[in-house]
């Protein structure tokens, strides 16, 4: 039996180089399983595929285009709509700076959080073996 050209082709170009990427693919590409990628498709925290005679298959650039959106869950519902690709779309400038610093917000709120539970934590030591 001799296997389909496509598929010869298909195996010998880069992970980056693929316009469609299988489960496997996608699994190799995030560096998670393939159980889990199957796993995020059935429960929408990603973007759908598209299923063609059986098989199951996404889009590179989408699968990029989505990562770079901060992974929005397909019905997640930002300025009304959910998420869908939109090829060559553009974040603004403005936007993407405004994500970034709520992430920095988010960020440093968590470390002043931490840094108070191991200030906590060190008085109690002092407490413990008899210092003030």
């Amino acid at each position: 039996m001799t296997a389909r050209p496509d598929r010869d082709h298909r195996e010998k170009l880069p992970l980056h180089e693929r316009e469609f990427l299988d489960a496997g693919d996608v699994a190799r590409l995030f560096g998670r399983s393939r159980k889990l990628i199957n796993e995020w498709d059935k429960l929408g925290l990603m973007p759908a595929p598209m299923r063609i005679k059986g098989s199951v298959l996404w889009r590179r650039r989408e699968l990029v285009d989505w990562l770079e959106s901060n992974c929005p869950v397909r019905g997640d519902s930002r300025n009304g709509r959910p998420w869908q690709w939109r090829p060559g779309a553009t974040i603004k400038l403005e936007t993407y700076l405004a994500s970034l610093k709520a992430e920095c917000v988010r960020l440093s709120t968590e470390a002043a959080r931490v840094s108070g539970l191991i200030e906590q934590g060190e008085r109690l030591v002092h407490v413990r073996r008899g210092n003030p």
